[in-house]
C-alpha cells in the first residue's frame, strides 16, 4: 500500500472503510503481501531508506489497531488460501441495468476443501449486481496459452445440483447466509455492497438436503443473513415447540396485565393459553419429553399466574432493583415468563437426564424469551 519513497498509508487511503477495503484486498490477493513500517499503528511519518531514527512524535492508534486484529490479521493467517493462482479467478459485477462496475473487485480462490469469495466496492457510491463468469484465465502455458473463462461455481468447485447447499460465512459481519448450489450456478452470486465495503465470504460448508427442510429454510430466509444458519435451521424444525411457547410467553404477560378488566376478555385470554399449551404439550412428546406425574393443568397456570403477579399500575419499578431493565411492562413480562418457565420446567422431563437449563436451551426457548422481554422493552 505504500513504499518507502511513496507518502505513507494513511495518507493516501485514511483510516476509515476505504483503507481497510484496500489493505483487505492486499492481503488476499496471491503474491506477497507487504505492511510499510507504522501502517498498522497509523504512523504520518515519511520514512526514507535512509532514515535511522523517527523524527516525529507519534502515538499509536489503538482503535486502527483493534480494526486490524479484528479484520484483516484473520485473514492473514489463512494466506494459504490466497496465496497460489491455480485456482484464482477474477470476475466482473454486472448490475440489474447490464453494465459492468469497474469499481468492483471480485475474485475466487481455494486451497483443498476450504474457498473464499472476496468482493470489495472500491467507490463512496453504493452498488449491486451479480457475479457470474470469470474474466479469461489461462490454462495453458506461456508459450502456448488457452485462455477459459469459469462460471463461479466451476471456479469454487461447488455442486450444483438441486440437493446442495452452501452457508457462507462473512468474515467481517460474521454473520451466514444460505445459498442453493443449482442457483449460484444458474443465476451467479447477487450482492449490494455500499461505499467502500467488502465481503470476505469464507468457510463455505456444504449441505445435501435429503427432506426438502434446508429448501424450506433457504425460502423462509429469503437472503437474509443470520448469526447462525445451523441454529436457524434447528429453530425452524422446533417451530411446532417455539411458536405455542412464544404465543404463551405473550398470553401471560396479557394475562397479568388485565386481570383487572372485564371476566369476558379473561376467559378468553385463559382459553387461548390453554390451547397454546396444548399445542406445546403435542410439540414437546413429539421430542421425547413426557408430562410428569402431578403436572399442573392450564387452569392451575392461570391462576398462578394471576395471584403472583402484581399489576403494571401496582409495580413502583424506581423501588426496585429492576429499575435499569426498562419500563413496568418489561418488567412485568419477564415476572410472567419467569413463572411460565418454573411450570414448564416443573411439568416436562426430557428423555434421557439432563439438567433443566441443558435442555431448556437445547431447544431453543431461551432465545424466545429473550425475544419477548425486548419485544416488551427490557434492555439488552
Amino acid at each position: 500500500m505504500n513504499n518507502p519513497d511513496e507518502d505513507t498509508a494513511v495518507a493516501q487511503f485514511g483510516k476509515g472503510d476505504k483503507y481497510f477495503g484496500v489493505a483487505m484486498t492486499m492481503v488476499t490477493m496471491p503474491g506477497l503481501p507487504m505492511i510499510g513500517h507504522g501502517q498498522i499503528e497509523g504512523y504520518g511519518e515519511k520514512y526514507g531508506m535512509e532514515f535511522r531514527k523517527a523524527y516525529w512524535d507519534e502515538r499509536v492508534d489503538e482503535e486502527l489497531v483493534r480494526r486490524h486484529q479484528a479484520e484483516i490479521f484473520p485473514l492473514m493467517r489463512k494466506r494459504y488460501i490466497f496465496a497460489g493462482h491455480e485456482n484464482f479467478a477474477l470476475y466482473d459485477l454486472t448490475t440489474p441495468e447490464g453494465h459492468v462496475n469497474e469499481n468492483v473487485l471480485a475474485y475466487s480462490n481455494r486451497f483443498g476443501d476450504e474457498r473464499a469469495l472476496i468482493i470489495y466496492n472500491n467507490s463512496f457510491y453504493q452498488t449491486r449486481g451479480t457475479i457470474h463468469t470469470s474474466t479469461e484465465i489461462n490454462v495453458g502455458s506461456q508459450e502456448q496459452a488457452h485462455l477459459v473463462r469459469k462460471s463461479l461455481s466451476e471456479a469454487l468447485g461447488l455442486k450444483y445440483d438441486s440437493q446442495h447447499f452452501y452457508i457462507l460465512h462473512d468474515h467481517k459481519s460474521h454473520m451466514e447466509q444460505l445459498f442453493p448450489g443449482q442457483k449460484i450456478a444458474q443465476e451467479g452470486f447477487y450482492v449490494e455492497l455500499n461505499g467502500y465495503q467488502y465481503h470476505a465470504f469464507l468457510g463455505f460448508q456444504e449441505i445435501r438436503d435429503t427432506d426438502g427442510t434446508w429448501w424450506r429454510l433457504h425460502e423462509s430466509l429469503n437472503g437474509q443473513a443470520v448469526p447462525s444458519i445451523k441454529q436457524a435451521y434447528m429453530e425452524m424444525l422446533l417451530e411446532p415447540v417455539l411458536a405455542p411457547f412464544e404465543n404463551l410467553l405473550y398470553l401471560s404477560a396479557e394475562l397479568c396485565r388485565n386481570k383487572r378488566d372485564s371476566k369476558a376478555k379473561a376467559s378468553d385470554l385463559e382459553a387461548q393459553i390453554q390451547s397454546n399449551l396444548d399445542r406445546f404439550w403435542e410439540g414437546l412428546e413429539s421430542r421425547g419429553y413426557t408430562k410428569v406425574e402431578g403436572a399442573l393443568a392450564g387452569e392451575a397456570l392461570c391462576e398462578s399466574l394471576s395471584l403472583n403477579l402484581p399489576l403494571v399500575e401496582e409495580t413502583d419499578i424506581k423501588s426496585t432493583e429492576l429499575e435499569e431493565l426498562g419500563t413496568p411492562k418489561a418488567v412485568q413480562t419477564a415476572s410472567a415468563a419467569h413463572q411460565l418457565c418454573k411450570w414448564v420446567v416443573d411439568s416436562f422431563a426430557p428423555e434421557k437426564e439432563i439438567e433443566d437449563q441443558t435442555w431448556f436451551e437445547s431447544l431453543y426457548l431461551d432465545r424466545r424469551i429473550q425475544k419477548v422481554l425486548v419485544d416488551h422493552g427490557l434492555s439488552d
